[in-house]
């Protein structure tokens, strides 16, 4: 009977230990496994990085970007860019996009290579103003292209007149 209490004593000991070292395994893996996910995390990034640097080097990237600025009366429905009479990019933007770009947001709209020199950039917009009119207006601007990228905003912004909104190709 001793033996029997002895053995079982044993035995839950023996298991009650073996669950302590497979949970402080488990927890060992998961450290790993964080630690693993966040190195890849950094590498995907610095790929993601090198493939823009790659495809878009600097001496020819052209980068665009739309914003919009706070407490307007205009909604944008979608912008189309032309580079040289090529459309680059026709984008139509959800209404969460949209709401996005109220609150101050960014949108990067087009990434691409244009050659050094002077080049023709046309954007149109398409909107609907605050009494629910359809808005159509285009903007034209000529660029210097140099050995560096260029980055340029497209700013809709207010106008003295409330009703009307102003279109702006902005270099930076």
């Amino acid at each position: 009977m001793k033996s029997s209490i002895t053995l079982f004593i044993t035995v839950a000991l023996s298991l009650t230990m073996s669950v302590f070292v497979c949970a402080k395994a488990a927890t060992t893996t998961d450290k790993k496994l964080q630690q693993l996910k966040s190195d890849l995390v950094s590498l995907n990034k610095d790929i993601h990085l090198l493939k823009e640097q790659l495809l878009f080097p600097d001496s020819t990237r052209l980068s665009l970007y739309v914003s919009l600025a706070v407490n307007q009366n205009f909604s944008l429905h979608s912008v189309k860019v032309f580079v040289d009479d090529d459309e680059v990019i026709r984008k139509d933007f959800t209404d969460r996009q949209v709401n996005a770009l109220e609150q101050g947001g960014i949108h990067r709209l087009y990434v691409g290579n244009v050659s050094a020199g002077e080049h023709t950039l046309t954007a149109f917009f398409t909107g609907v103003d605050e009494e629910s009119r359809t808005y159509k207006r285009g903007i034209t601007k000529t660029i210097m292209k140099k050995g560096i990228a260029k980055v340029i905003e497209l700013k809709i912004n207010n106008n003295k007149d409330p009703s009307q909104v102003e279109f702006d190709l902005i270099e930076l």
